[in-house]
């Protein structure tokens, strides 16, 4: 795999990272503006009527411009009462789509028919009704039996039963203890695996838990891992045996390969430079030769980590608002398909960016659509279903959208 340019790397030497390697594997404007004619500007108010309109009598509609081309529409646009959709995910099967919002609220979508005129609305539960309660996590287990959510401001991770096939009947059966009190989880996810689950707290650390056994009573937390800043997001690499943080401006991995949590460690750092960077987003390709970090400089990077020598990391290619196909404001979400042949970010300027990632050579990696979105509101979150077939977003227009891609 090519590379570009080499990023910094804090807090490890080379010879400490060849050695570990080896044992496992608040939104403001960033840099960079839009500008558009009067005419223009027009043409997309008058689009933006007509996106209004549309959804308002339950048409789903996208428009796709740049990057080559070629045709992609919503499926369906999903209205999510009033209030902003925070998250969007997809139960394992692709059968449902389900998001959250600042109310509390969580909306369970089913998608399963072929048409995606049968799609509705199959189940809400109210789990707040202030901002106190804002659910910002959310994550179904692998194999779709569990549900896990993390509140904004009391702390809280709650594990709900989801094998009933009547989504009505899901329930709380658990709350998992936060060491750190009354501080927000921004994250969570389980491994690829399912035996473990990571929860991100808005008091710098990062808590993984036990989740090997099939009654959540039994989970327990194994260690609480603790980070030099304010960590946005992190994910498991799909082998289970590295951890990455978005700590401030800086992209954090952890060797978590070891059976011993003691022994789990911290052995190397990217460094976003100077300027606001902020990575907001990361997630790792299909069989851990990449990782994608979103930030808040409008950059999506995508780092080498294929090498065994962690010191010979790199970046393999970098879009931001200095490129023509770059997004024009921070990014906040993004999210590659199973194949690890796609990525989707989605950004504070509305657009849902899909970067073709295919090649064995990073040089030929280019923007193969954009969708404008979110009807001038923030791109909040995007998901790939199971085949990487269909896209879901959430958006603070109101709305949860499927798109086809």
């Amino acid at each position: 795999m090519s590379t570009t340019t080499n990023p910094t790397f804090v807090g490890s030497s080379a010879g400490d990272a060849e050695a570990q390697r080896s044992t496992g594997k608040g939104v403001s404007s960033a840099a960079g503006a839009q500008s558009s004619s009067g005419c223009s500007r027009w043409v997309w108010v008058g689009i933006a009527v007509f996106v209004v309109v549309a959804a308002a009598i339950g048409v789903g509609v996208g428009l796709a411009v740049g990057g080559g081309g070629g045709g992609s529409k919503s499926l369906k646009s999903f209205s999510t009462d009033g209030k902003d959709a925070n998250l969007v995910r997809w139960s394992p099967d692709s059968t449902r789509v389900v998001s959250t919002n600042d109310l509390g609220v969580v909306m369970v979508w089913d998608v399963s028919g072929d048409k995606a005129s049968s799609w509705g609305l199959e189940a809400t539960f109210q789990q707040g009704f202030t901002d106190a309660d804002a659910i910002d996590a959310f994550a179904f287990n692998p194999t779709g039996s569990y549900i896990v959510m993390g509140y904004r401001e009391n702390g809280l991770v709650e594990v709900w039963d989801a094998s009933n096939a009547d989504a009505s009947q899901w329930a709380s059966v658990q709350t998992l203890a936060n060491p750190g009190g009354f501080t927000g989880i921004l994250a969570l996810e389980f491994n690829t695996a399912g035996t473990m689950l990571l929860g991100v707290r808005s008091d710098n650390k990062v808590d993984v838990w036990n989740t090997t056994s099939a009654d959540a009573a039994d989970w327990a937390l194994i260690r609480s891992l603790s980070q030099s800043g304010a960590t946005a997001d992190a994910t498991f690499s799909k082998n289970g045996e590295l951890l990455a943080c978005a700590v401030d401006n800086a992209v954090v991995f952890w060797n978590i390969s070891s059976v011993d949590s003691n022994s789990w460690n911290e052995f190397q750092s990217f460094s976003g430079g100077a300027g606001f960077v902020w990575f907001t987003s990361l997630d790792f390709n299909n069989d851990d030769t990449l990782l994608a970090s979103a930030s808040f400089d409008t950059s999506v990077t995508l780092w080498d980590i294929s090498n065994a020598d962690s010191s010979q990391w790199a970046v393999a290619k970098r879009f931001d608002n200095v490129t023509s196909d770059g997004h024009q404001e921070y990014v906040l979400t993004l999210d590659f398909n199973p194949a690890g042949t796609q990525l989707a970010s989605g950004a504070g300027d509305d657009t849902i960016k899909l970067w073709d990632v295919s090649s064995a050579n990073s040089a030929d990696w280019t923007l193969s659509r954009t969708i404008e979105a979110g009807d001038y509101r923030d791109i909040m979150s995007v998901a790939y279903n199971s085949d990487g077939t269909r896209l879901a977003s959430a958006s603070e227009d109101d709305t949860v959208k499927v798109w086809s891609v």
